[in-house]
């Protein structure tokens, strides 16, 4: 006769997996990285720029980090800065002394984790520094417009 006060067997087997599971759930959440959502390079000069992101959690250590090379082999990195609730998880950090007319990529270090993986990775180039030409391109997405330009450019392009 079976004894229908014991646990089946396949109950015990179950609890040690979902133990398991919660555990490396709780070590995932200790040390993941604080990733960058999104980010964006602005305001460049011949000699500085500034790199605004938007980041998925708290840090009181973040910082920018350039470099001519896209492997960071010799970076430089910008003050520290923190970033939390209060910013919307938003940072804006400056970094100046760059050299003109070079090409620097840029990511984020967050408590001393580099996030430098393909898409949290740019790139900005530096002006001359004198004058110089340019050209910028502007563009918008244009959902539902009643205005009569749009219709006109819309229907007889540019003229």
């Amino acid at each position: 006769m079976r004894n229908s006060n014991r646990i089946p067997h396949f109950y015990s087997h179950g609890m040690r997996y979902s133990f398991a599971i919660l555990l490396l759930i709780i070590s995932f959440h200790l040390f993941s990285q604080n990733e960058v959502k999104y980010m964006w390079s602005g305001a460049i000069t011949y000699n500085s720029a500034k790199v605004n992101a938007k980041m998925s959690d708290t840090s009181s250590f973040i910082r920018l980090v350039v470099d001519d090379d896209s492997t960071f082999s010799s970076p430089e990195f910008s003050n520290p800065y923190t970033v939390g609730a209060s910013t919307n998880y938003m940072v804006s950090m400056e970094i100046s002394d760059l050299a003109q007319l070079t090409k620097y990529y840029y990511a984020v270090e967050s408590d001393g984790i580099l996030d430098a993986s393909f898409e949290d990775k740019g790139s900005f180039t530096t002006f001359a520094n004198g004058a110089f030409s340019y050209s910028f391109v502007l563009g918008s997405c244009v959902y539902q417009s009643n205005h009569k330009l749009f219709f006109h450019f819309l229907l007889f392009g540019i003229e």
